[in-house]
């Protein structure tokens, strides 16, 4: 693997962190939203927010 793409790998890699971790947090703010409305709050998939959820059990 190039150099350039070993770094876009690991940026992908933060991005999804961060994604994750904003979701994670306002799962745990309003645990009653649904994945549309997070996925609205947060700027991101409902697909996203469902595997986030599924992978931290929340």
């Amino acid at each position: 693997m190039t150099q350039v793409a070993e770094l876009l790998l690991e940026e992908g890699r933060k991005e999804g962190l961060i994604l994750s971790g904003k979701i994670f947090r306002v799962v745990r703010e309003c645990s009653d939203l649904t994945n549309e409305r997070i996925a609205e709050e947060v700027g991101c998939s409902v697909e996203e927010v469902e595997s986030t959820r599924k992978i931290f059990d929340i």
